[in-house]
């Protein structure tokens, strides 16, 4: 499972099918890793919630949790993962003329016109 902030919608989660959120938006989205299933799909949550995820007992499976890929920690059956806002936000300095859309036209290739390769 991905979980991730507007910020963060743009890499991991985006890879895995998860929406491009814009980054004024209080959410988290939550992505299935590897589904194998239709009926598994991404769910966008309201930023102020509290998501509490409880690791299964299940023969043969840890499940494996990381931050930002930093430190991997491996869970236990019965584990709990409590997933929140911090109390302080982050402000990310950009240049003045950066604009969100312009990010994702040039990183993503929208607007770009479609070149039948020879």
């Amino acid at each position: 499972l991905i979980v991730a902030t507007p910020t963060g919608s743009t890499a991991y989660s985006l890879s895995a099918g998860g929406p491009i959120m814009h980054p004024t938006l209080n959410a988290i989205v939550l992505v299935p890793m590897y589904p194998h299933s239709l009926n598994s799909r991404p769910i966008v949550v309201d930023g102020d919630c509290e998501i509490k995820l409880v690791v299964a007992a299940t023969e043969n499976l840890r499940p494996q949790i990381s931050c930002d890929g930093q430190e991997v920690f491996e869970a236990q059956a019965g584990d709990e993962i409590l997933i929140r806002k911090a109390e302080r936000s982050l402000k990310l300095i950009h240049p003045l003329e950066h604009s969100f859309y312009g990010a994702c036209r040039s990183k993503l290739g929208w607007g770009n016109r479609l070149e039948k390769e020879e």
